[in-house]
């Protein structure tokens, strides 16, 4: 048997990108195949996503949260522990999957789609921790290999130290190309290339939001560090708006390349694929292979990146104001009006990058007059001040509650959240890159 870890990360989702590398390795000496380490990885995401977001933000607790794996002879296992309040996820009832999305109850989904991407998922309470334990069963061929050798196996031996070994090379080959022509003493030019990048990375933003009569839009994109993996986007497509928002799995240039490839995609297909409008579904059905057509390009393209992205893309009529929406994996976008939330626009499928054929579902909503949108990723409910409190969901939520009640476009919603927003903060360090995409109609 080996094992491997402990990795411990504070309760916060920006950490993920630590525990996306965890995995990958414990899946590397676990001789894993690509599907198999996909759907341990998503697995572990979405149940370290749930401990911070329903454990830990939604009490207003920190804290840490625990991994350990072990690989033997039979299995795969990675250990989860936590000290949140007790949560057990085999209380979650199914999701009614086969239902339309605005007919099922929010919640569960996460919790479903870890379950099927495990051969078993376990949860007990052992002083006082709440502990999730997740197994995947070793293909055949490598538990007769793992026997022999007495360990985890020559193949998965070669296969983790192959992985580790092209981790660090990519990492030297891409900074020596980089660097190389600078020489000693190129810091200014090193400085004024990476200036450059970052020009041509904040390009992908939109350089201003649809003006629309009847309708108000705004937003706000902050990143952690020089350029960041979140996005918002919106523009018209035949009299549809599109609003997109979405969050990769990690910040920094590599985080802001792979946002930029997902940007592109959304904007391409969203203009090359017709709409059928006279068609009875003719929008959802539009959209639906919108999102279908850009996952698979990258998985099919770019799957061995191990990166992936949550994003909400919605589709709104602009003259009845019905829209359709599909959210993969990201967090709920709220629907406000007049100082309530009447619905949370919650995920009808899987993040895009990681499943090669994942089932995704359109939601429908309407817009009535004064309803609004306010979608913002986890950089928000995440983002922590000088004593390393977080911002948290539910204070996020007041603040939008709030603010629709008196803010008659979307700046108003926007700037409330931005302001509550920098309050929290102070001159903190920034935790995480930050999106915000509102919307109002008049």
């Amino acid at each position: 048997m080996r094992e491997l870890g402990p990795l411990v990360i504070p309760s916060a989702t920006a950490w993920l990108p630590l525990v996306v590398d965890f995995v990958a390795d414990v899946a590397a000496a676990g001789g894993l195949g690509r599907d198999a380490r996909y759907k341990l990885r998503l697995a572990v995401d979405e149940i370290v996503t749930n401990i911070v977001n329903h454990g830990y933000v939604a009490f207003g607790h920190d804290g840490v949260i625990r991994l350990v794996a072990r690989v033997t002879a039979d299995e795969v296992v990675v250990v989860i522990e936590d000290e949140a309040p007790r949560f057990d996820p085999h209380a979650t009832p199914t999701p009614g999957v086969h239902a339309p999305p605005e007919q099922r109850p929010t919640g569960g989904l996460g919790i479903f789609l870890a379950r099927q991407c495990v051969d078993e998922l376990r949860h007990e309470e052992v002083g006082g921790l709440n502990r999730n334990t997740l197994v995947v069963r070793r293909p055949p061929v490598l538990r007769h290999i793992a026997r022999r050798n007495s360990g985890p196996g020559l193949r998965a031996r070669l296969w983790l130290a192959n992985t580790r070994i092209g981790k660090l090379q990519r990492r030297a080959d891409a900074f020596s190309t980089f660097v190389e022509p600078f020489g000693v003493g190129g810091g200014e030019v090193f400085a004024h290339q990476l200036a450059v990048g970052r020009r041509i990375l904040e390009s992908f933003r939109p350089v201003a939001l649809p003006s629309v009569p009847g309708w108000t839009l705004d937003a706000r994109l902050r990143a952690a560090r020089n350029v960041g993996g979140d996005l918002y986007d919106a523009f018209l497509v035949d009299g549809t708006l599109v609003l997109v928002l979405a969050d990769v799995c990690d910040k920094g240039a590599g985080a802001a390349v792979f946002m930029a490839l997902l940007r592109t995609l959304v904007r391409a297909f969203c203009e090359v694929i017709p709409a059928d409008e006279g068609a009875p579904d003719g929008r959802a059905s539009w959209l639906l292979e919108v999102i279908e057509r850009a996952n698979a390009y990258l998985v099919r393209n770019h799957g061995a990146l191990d990166m992936f992205a949550t994003i909400f893309v919605g589709a709104v009529d602009l003259a009845s104001g019905a829209a359709c929406y599909v959210n993969a994996g990201h967090g709920p976008v709220l629907h406000l009006r007049g100082g309530e939330i009447v619905g949370r626009l919650a995920a009808t499928g899987p993040a895009m990058g990681v499943l090669p054929q994942p089932r995704y579902r359109v939601g429908r909503v309407s817009l009535a007059p004064g309803d609004g949108f306010l979608a913002y990723t986890d950089g928000v409910t995440d983002a922590r001040n000088a004593a390393g409190e977080a911002f948290g969901a539910r204070r996020a939520e007041d603040i939008a509650r709030a603010a629709s009640a008196v803010a008659a476009n979307a700046a108003g919603l926007v700037g409330a959240l931005e302001a509550a927003l920098d309050g929290h903060v102070g001159a903190a360090e920034p935790f995480d890159d930050i999106a915000v995409l509102g919307v109002v109609r008049a």
